[in-house]
């Protein structure tokens, strides 16, 4: 197992990211620079383990995601019972749904002899430039018992990677 002092390159990778925020905050007509001022005002719609099973209520299992933007679908409710705006709350969710899947990953990673670690580096635009986002990866960063870090400029890290990898 490398020492903290060793990174590692991630070995896999997901499509949820930046480009997916951007294509469906198109397909909503929402300008990207308003997303994450949307998305930290907005309530997740997502369908959680609590949701269906109250007595998860107030532990971190009762958080876990069952289905994205699925209140109103599996809950039976409305889209927006509590009379939220319907687009910020899509924004939250939107995001919520990109920072879980990127957590997912490193769950995953951390399964993968030689790559468990307790620091986590985050990069890329999103990352970088949306504070919901960085929120919702420390929290659950955080839960899973890892340091979650954000390097300046990291919204280059990927092309600075792509560029000197042999």
């Amino acid at each position: 197992m490398p020492d903290r002092g060793d990174p590692r390159r991630f070995p896999l990778g997901n499509a949820i990211g930046g480009g997916f925020i951007a294509g469906l905050a198109a397909w909503q007509a929402v300008d990207l620079s308003a997303i994450d001022e949307f998305a930290s005002r907005g309530r997740l719609r997502d369908a959680l383990i609590k949701d269906l099973v109250p007595a998860k209520d107030g532990t971190l299992e009762g958080e876990f995601v069952v289905s994205h933007f699925g209140k109103g679908e599996i809950m039976g409710a409305r889209v927006h019972p509590e009379g939220g705006h319907p687009l910020v709350d899509y924004c939250a969710t939107v995001v919520h749904c990109a920072a879980v899947t990127v957590i997912r990953d490193v769950m995953l990673v951390g399964m993968i002899p030689g790559f468990a670690a307790e620091d986590v580096v985050f990069i890329g635009t999103p990352v970088a430039k949306m504070m919901a986002l960085r929120g919702h990866l420390v929290r659950y960063a955080a839960a899973l018992g890892k340091n979650a870090h954000f390097p300046e400029n990291g919204e280059y890290a990927a092309a600075l990677g792509a560029l000197y990898a042999p």
